[in-house]
């Protein structure tokens, strides 16, 4: 088939905000590529002082761009690993992932950051209820007390534990005089043991002498993620090099949009050598 009858498909500059990532799939392909993760040697890992959030974002975002020229860039860059373009989606979701990983570890709360909103509801509601049963002498008013001051995860958990007892302890005098069920005592004792739960296994040291730490983890994922994509935007330059605007504005760096310290690592980068229709392009 001749240039001329290769239809070529027309970029777009990509945009995050008409990305949409989706988080439940992070950790099935976090999955995949974990053991390559962890495998990336330690003298060939690249800084990831970047929003890795946003970084994934502009990945994917180019992502469609490639897919949509992947046979040209193949055909034009006869040792353009496929691969790389083929696995940039899969690679972009294992980072984050890993970046989700580390940020749970760097900040306990994290940890329960998807039970807090129900343990507090929940906490709100029988506090509520115990007030109004403390006045009228049917709670002890020590339960109010011991309930109310604290803010903290191990506090939410206790006070959950502590509002349960005194409603349960009390159920047979208390079942008509409040608007709580007991369904609603049981998931308050599971959420407090679940909130204890991921606590106590934070607080015990998981990880074995020479295992990886997330942050390791999370540094070598972005260098898997930052070489592949810098073969796809090699592969890029080739097809558009001569695009109105610049090749570079439909694979942008991964580092675009970071401020100025983005800007300065952007200069870090692997340079992509200038590739024309017919081979490399006169320095």
């Amino acid at each position: 088939m001749t240039e001329t009858n290769v239809k070529k498909a027309r970029p777009k500059p990509p945009t995050p905000e008409a990305v949409a990532l989706d988080p439940k799939v992070t950790r099935e392909h976090y999955a995949r590529w974990e053991a390559r993760i962890r495998a990336v040697r330690a003298g060939e890992v690249a800084p990831a002082n970047v929003n890795l959030t946003r970084a994934v974002t502009v990945a994917l975002g180019a992502h469609a761009n490639l897919l949509a020229s992947r046979d040209e860039i193949a055909a034009t860059v006869s040792d353009f690993r496929r691969e790389a373009l083929d696995d940039l989606a899969s690679l972009g979701y294992a980072v984050w992932h890993a970046d989700l990983l580390y940020r749970v570890a760097s900040d306990p709360s994290l940890s329960c950051a998807d039970l807090m909103p129900e343990a507090e509801a929940l906490r709100e509601l029988m506090l509520s209820q115990a007030r109004v049963q403390a006045k009228r002498g049917r709670i002890p008013q020590s339960v109010i007390d011991t309930v109310e001051p604290g803010s903290g995860i191990e506090d939410r958990a206790n006070d959950l534990l502590v509002l349960t007892e005194a409603f349960r302890s009390r159920w047979e005098a208390l079942s008509s005089k409040v608007d709580l069920s007991p369904e609603e005592l049981d998931r308050a004792d599971a959420l407090a043991a679940q909130l204890l739960g991921r606590l106590a296994a934070r607080a015990v040291p998981s990880r074995k002498e020479g295992e990886l730490s997330a942050a390791e983890v999370r540094t070598r994922a972005w260098t898997l993620l930052l070489g592949a994509y810098e073969e796809c935007r090699r592969g890029a330059a080739a097809v558009w090099w001569y695009e109105p605007g610049g090749w570079e504005q439909y694979v942008p760096s991964l580092r675009v949009g970071q401020g100025r310290g983005g800007s300065r690592g952007a200069r870090e980068e692997t340079p992509v050598e200038p590739v024309g229709p017919n081979g490399p392009t006169p320095g």
